[in-house]
């Protein structure tokens, strides 16, 4: 495992770009740091691939002490959400770095992200899942403090895909913020998703309106 840095320097950001391509893989087992250590806003990391594996020991951070946090994007196709990924998407928002999932459609792979394990942090920063097709949420999403969580179905436009929960809700521990945007089977019966989310504040409407 080793280390990739490009931090803020004199207010120009880092970015940390990886991308295995449509057909690649990005394999993350060590430190992305494009942190602003010394003052200025965090950076920008990008890791994209047909398949995107992180260990649970990786360490990825756009953070910074004063200014505006940065981001790290997960850009792949399909994605499982399980205990090693879990493990880093919290450690990475409970360090100040703000996390989007973003999947996209190639071949037999129709850009889902499910959610499997667990995910809790009590910083202020947000957890953004955005897929091509669907959402499940099958283990808790747990944001404390004024954390924030989006979920974003269908984000071709293609009419399919939907946010669905199984087993698993949204759980806001403070003044933090949760929005859906889905496709509903019905236009004139909308999915109501408030039995699904705990505490803090809820919005929601269609993926293909209020993107």
């Amino acid at each position: 495992a080793g280390i990739i840095q490009a931090r803020t320097v004199s207010n120009v950001n880092g970015v940390i770009r990886l991308d295995g391509g449509n057909v690649g893989t990005v394999h993350v087992s060590g430190t992305l740091d494009a942190s602003a250590p010394s003052g200025g806003n965090g950076g920008v990391i990008e890791t994209s691939g047909a398949n995107v594996k992180i260990d649970s020991e990786a360490i990825i951070t756009a953070a910074t002490p004063g200014g505006t946090a940065g981001k790290w994007l997960l850009d792949p196709t399909d994605i499982t959400v399980d205990a090693a990924l879990a493990a880093t998407l919290q450690n990475t928002l409970n360090n100040g770095t703000n996390v989007t999932v973003q999947t996209q459609s190639t071949g037999s792979m129709g850009g889902d992200i499910n959610v499997v394990s667990s995910v809790n942090w009590g910083t202020d920063r947000t957890l953004t899942l955005i897929a091509y097709r669907n959402v499940n949420v099958n283990a808790n999403l747990t944001a404390s403090g004024s954390g924030n969580i989006t979920l974003r179905s269908d984000s071709g436009g293609t009419g399919t895909g939907t946010v669905s929960f199984d087993g698993g809700a949204i759980r806001l521990n403070g003044s933090g913020k949760a929005s859906i945007y889905y496709n509903p089977s019905k236009y004139a019966s909308p999915t109501d998703y408030t039995g699904n989310v705990t505490g803090g504040a809820y919005t929601g409407g269609f993926a293909g309106g209020l993107w």
